[in-house]
């Protein structure tokens, strides 16, 4: 018997039509179709401004996003599967990384 499994989906582009967007959240509605709880984090909700010098130097000695991220994921489950979309800034491409938890 196996338990449930949770998929995260989180998307860091803060463009609503962006192909990452998209398909964190086809990824998402696809897991949820076949069973599993699901959870989108949504980086747009967060306050990680790269252009706020205050924010960046938290960012950087971990006292904020990081960590606060980190403790949302741990929220909402130990056995996760999550998608992170990552938009490469320099280009037209995107990236993505598919990571499990234990």
């Amino acid at each position: 018997m196996h338990d449930t499994p949770h998929v995260i989906g989180i998307n860091g582009s803060l463009r609503d039509d962006i192909g990452t967007r998209v398909a964190v959240q086809r990824t998402l509605d696809a897991a949820a179709g076949a069973g599993a709880t699901i959870a989108h984090i949504d980086l747009r909700e967060w306050d990680l401004s790269l252009f706020d010098p205050d924010t960046w130097a938290a960012f950087e000695d971990g006292s904020i996003a990081n960590r606060d991220i980190a403790d949302r994921i741990e929220e909402l489950g130990e056995d996760v599967v999550a998608y992170a979309g990552i938009a490469d800034r320099h280009g037209e491409t995107e990236q993505s990384e598919l990571a499990t938890g234990d």
